[in-house]
């Protein structure tokens, strides 16, 4: 009969279903996401879209009082009616049945089928209930045929992208650098991963990756290898093995699995997107957790290196690149980073039955139960100061000099007052308290030898909270030092503690030994006491070894008189009669009103900072005075004159942003480079010079390395004052090209919104 459904239909119907209680599903997911933001456990997340995928692959719920189905009777009837409806019709009685018994006795017998059924008993008219399931059955094949045609162009599109990929991947080289092995064997065994896992180069990859999933390989963009120390390399390989140690690539594949059979459903492929941002932090977490607590700035500062590095490329993504990553994750990745705590990353027993139970129900129903949570913007400071500026990790700030760092520390502290000859202040940290860390910190760097290559240095710590904690073992992972291979396997390094008076100070002695199999070890001593309520540490002697030829090294090296005497002269800021912690000469960032006053002060005119450009899509994310000799930072790109420098980044994506520079000196030397184009901006001749030969080099590759990244530079002069516009990721930035003209056209505008000056361009504007 034409009701009967067939099996695709049937299928079709179930899926629909089906899909509903997905996507209340993933709904509810997505609001927990954004309402607790980062109070859950990334691998509490990770367990939770687990769910979400089971019940995708699983479309089938047995009827129970808590199916979700219930709560849709169009939904459950229509189905059903659709399959009683047969049923219905052979079973219609006359109004009057005992007249006709004898007839249907007949028909029994005969095997015939009475047609009274066809036509209303009352009024002889026929039934209307078979042209309505006619109808839905209609709609219900060609949703069939359209799911089922779908289905089969989703799972080929997907094959010719794989091949083409695995194709494309077979030009790899095998990274033969005994450095890097030794790097990958050690991750290995830190990582209890058995299996043989070879480390690949190739040309045109986007960033690192893991791919293969029957034979997992861990690939390279060509260069990044050479270019990372150890301590980066080890970030790099360990994030990638976490991810083959939780399986995501047989998960990826799976969710593959589940985009096919769902395509039509928007909300899967939300899904997928904050599956893949949870599933990074997640990965973020257990690196963290093998490294400790106190290697979270060292990796946030990894992966914000391998964002700008590969802001310009596509993600290869961790499988094969068929999810694109959703922008503006990279903020809450290094949220997580640096509000990690030790222990954080494991399952307690009592969120795992928690997430079992849960996740039962909300197979069941697909509606979880009613959870708290608090409001995103009760725990995210969104990071603005008085100039606008939103920066990615608002909590830690660096200082040029002492007076500026004491304007943001909410503790009072000691300084020294004296510092060995030789030596100079270099930067000064402070890391502030938030809703969820009450401590807070202060971190002077004194270094001697800048641009030499015997540079040495010592560091004074400050803070509200036991520093004897970072100059211990922490429980659940081991610190190791990556070295050469020729050294041998590095052991976890040893932390010894000890009761010590130095200059007559009261305090304890951290030492931290690193030992290898075939070479010297490594120490680093440090000095902890407390004073007035506050903790100090010195860290003031490292023995360290170059990795070339192994020869002895120190990057700390203070002689014993020299650490005494600094312990002896710590005083009150405001009491400083000797030591120089003015910073005068060196570059500072921008925070405020002050910082502002202060740089145009130096550079002699009245800089223009827009918070935003673009009428507000590209936002103010840093401001920086560059000083042209200062001794406190490694920029590769150093204007020959003091120049201010303002970075603006498209909102929720931290991967791309434009450079504005400003300065009373040309920028750069026209000279070396030609010049390739003139734009009139609105009466302001605009030259535009192409770096080719990378003279300048901003990204700091090396002219050795390839590097497809924009090298163009957009230079003006305007009332005395030069510019310069530098695109780090111009194919984003740029707006649609006017289809007759093909050329973009914009307006950089002041605070006030008043046109500054136009650039017009075939690829690049503002």
């Amino acid at each position: 009969m034409v009701s009967d459904l067939r099996a695709p239909e049937s299928a079709f119907l179930l899926l629909l279903q089906s899909s509903l209680a997905a996507m209340a599903l993933i709904a509810l997911v997505l609001l927990m996401r954004r309402w607790t933001y980062m109070r859950l456990r990334p691998r509490i997340m990770s367990l939770v879209w687990l769910l979400v995928l089971v019940k995708l692959l699983v479309p089938v719920v047995p009827d129970n009082p808590l199916n979700l189905y219930q709560w849709v009777p169009h939904l459950a009837q229509g189905e059903r009616g659709a399959r009683m409806e047969p049923t219905a019709q052979a079973s219609v009685k006359p109004v009057d049945s005992a007249p006709h018994k004898a007839s249907e006795n007949a028909a029994a017998i005969s095997g015939t089928v009475a047609h009274a059924p066809e036509a209303d008993a009352a009024s002889g008219e026929p039934k209307p209930a078979s042209r309505a399931a006619s109808s839905s059955d209609i709609w219900l094949l060609a949703g069939s045929l359209a799911w089922s045609g779908g289905c089969l162009a989703f799972i080929l599109i997907g094959t010719i992208a794989g091949l083409r990929y695995r194709r494309r991947m077979t030009a790899s080289v095998p990274i033969a650098d005994p450095e890097v092995r030794a790097v990958l064997q050690a991750c290995l065994e830190r990582l209890g991963i058995r299996r043989a896992i070879a480390v690949y180069e190739h040309d045109r990859l986007a960033g690192p990756c893991l791919y293969g999933l029957l034979k997992p390989a861990i690939y390279l963009p060509r260069g990044l290898a050479a270019q990372s120390d150890a301590r980066q390399l080890s970030h790099i390989l360990l994030h990638e093995l976490i991810h083959f140690k939780r399986k995501d690539l047989w998960l990826s594949a799976l969710w593959m699995l589940a985009a096919a059979v769902n395509w039509f459903n928007p909300a899967v492929w939300i899904a997928i997107r904050g599956m893949k941002a949870d599933r990074e932090i997640a990965c973020d977490a257990g690196v963290l957790a093998m490294l400790g607590e106190r290697e979270t700035s060292a990796y946030g500062t990894t992966l914000l290196r391998l964002s700008r590095r590969f802001a310009g490329k596509p993600s290869p993504g961790i499988s094969f690149s068929l999810f694109p990553e959703k922008r503006g994750e990279l903020r809450r990745r290094i949220t997580m980073i640096a509000d990690f705590r030790n222990g954080s990353y494991r399952l307690t027993f009592l969120s795992l039955v928690l997430v079992l139970v849960s996740g039962a129900m909300l197979l069941a129903m697909a509606s979880p139960p009613l959870l708290s949570s608090k409001s995103r913007a009760e725990a995210q400071d969104d990071g603005r100061g008085s100039l606008g500026i939103v920066r990615l990790m608002d909590r830690y700030k660096w200082f040029s000099n002492l007076e500026r760092a004491r304007a943001f520390a909410s503790f009072a502290f000691k300084v020294p007052g004296a510092v060995p000859s030789g030596y100079a202040l270099e930067n000064v940290e402070v890391v502030q308290r938030t809703r969820d860390k009450t401590d807070e910190s202060v971190t002077l760097s004194f270094q001697s030898g800048y641009g030499t290559d015997q540079v040495v240095r010592f560091k004074i710590k400050a803070s509200t909270g036991d520093l004897r904690g970072e100059y211990r073992q922490q429980p659940g992972w081991e610190k190791r030092t990556l070295a050469p291979a020729t050294w041998g396997k590095a052991e976890p390094i040893a932390y010894k503690q000890e009761p010590a008076v130095f200059a007559g100070i009261q305090g304890t002695l951290a030492t931290q030994v690193q030992t290898y199999a075939w070479h010297l070890p490594e120490r680093a001593k440090s000095f902890i006491w407390q004073d007035e309520g506050v903790w100090y540490a010195i860290d003031y002697f490292s023995e360290n070894h170059t990795k070339e030829e192994g020869l002895p090294q120190h990057w700390l090296n203070l002689t014993d008189a020299q650490r005494d005497r600094v312990l002896l002269s710590f005083v009150r800021p405001e009491q400083l009669r000797e030591a120089d912690y003015s910073g005068a000469g060196n570059s500072f960032p921008l925070y405020d009103q002050e910082d502002l006053a202060a740089a145009k002060q130096i550079i002699g005119f009245e800089p223009r900072l827009p918070r935003g450009l673009q009428e507000g899509r590209l936002q103010l994310s840093d401001a920086m005075l560059l000083r042209p000799y200062d001794q406190n930072t490694d920029f590769y790109f150093r204007p020959p004159g003091d120049a201010l420098e303002s970075t603006y980044t498209p909102i929720g994506d931290w991967n791309e942003y434009v450079s504005l520079y400003q300065s009373r000196t040309p920028l750069i030397d026209g000279a070396k480079l030609p010049s390739t184009d003139h734009l009139d901006a609105g009466g302001i001749d605009v030259t535009v010079f192409r770096d080719k030969k990378r003279s300048f080099d901003p990204y700091g590759t090396g002219t050795g390395q390839t590097d497809e990244r924009s090298h163009t530079y957009y230079i003006w002069g305007h009332d005395g004052i030069y510019y310069m516009a530098f695109f780090q990721r111009p194919g984003r930035l740029a707006e649609r090209a006017d289809p007759g003209n093909r050329r973009g056209h914009a307006e950089i505008e002041d605070c006030r919104g008043r046109p500054l000056a136009a650039i017009h361009s075939n690829r690049f504007l503002l």
